[in-house]
């Protein structure tokens, strides 16, 4: 009994989230398109550093905000991932 219990409070343990992770910055309110065939708009963009670190719903702003973070209620507007494209005209 005593391994049993051993090997389900490892389990529980292994399973739980320890981390509390928090964001940089989170866009929420918004109408979001995530270009995913799963999940094709979000109301929720988490960002941490140069990098999303998730997409999805108000859930996760419980989950993402600290003291620290920046939040930017984007007020229902329409969010896109931007692309860097270094664009040039040659003559020729």
């Amino acid at each position: 009994m005593r391994i049993f219990s051993l090997l389900l409070l490892l389990l529980i343990l292994a399973c739980s989230d320890t981390e509390n992770p928090e964001a940089d910055m989170i866009i929420y309110n918004a109408t979001v398109a995530t270009l995913s065939d799963t999940m094709p708009m979000a109301g929720v963009v988490v960002i941490n550093g140069d990098r999303i670190a998730a997409i999805g719903g108000e859930e996760l702003v419980d989950r993402w905000q600290g003291d620290s973070t920046l939040m930017m209620d984007a007020g229902g507007q329409f969010v896109i991932p931007g692309l860097i494209e270094s664009h040039g005209h040659f003559s020729g």
